[in-house]
């Protein structure tokens, strides 16, 4: 619909890495739905990816409406929700099945300074993938 462009700064050499499915799509989603769109302005989505020791960072930011503390630590509260409001529940389910994989040190955390930006953080380890 022209409201927004995605860029991917993912270098090649880890374009082999896994991830597990349905990690990152949510993820845009929530860019796009929840960040650019209430803006009502044209948007920028950015996937970056990097090693970290013996870890893979993949992070999807936005330059929409962001999010003070309280609405980040919102996303990750365990509250029953009604059947028409799934807020967070991508969220929760991405961090809570990295950590049931690699363990309590990974998992999604988030960045964002209130009308500037979102960033959402995926930190797994780094497996490349030997077979294609």
């Amino acid at each position: 619909m022209g409201m927004y462009e995605i860029e991917y700064l993912v270098p090649d050499e880890l374009r082999n890495y896994m991830i597990q499915k349905f990690t990152l799509q949510p993820l845009v989603e929530n860019a796009i739905f929840h960040g650019i769109e209430p803006s009502g302005r044209y948007g920028k989505i950015i996937i970056e990816a990097e090693l970290d020791k013996a870890d893979l960072v993949i992070s999807v930011t936005d330059d929409g409406v962001g999010m003070d503390d309280s609405e980040i630590a919102h996303v990750f509260e365990r509250k029953k929700h009604s059947k028409t409001d799934m807020t967070g529940v991508g969220v929760r389910n991405i961090d809570e099945r990295i950590k049931l994989l690699y363990g309590s040190g990974y998992g999604l955390s988030f960045e964002s300074e209130k009308g500037v930006y979102t960033k959402a953080v995926v930190r797994i380890k780094a497996e490349q993938c030997t077979e294609f």
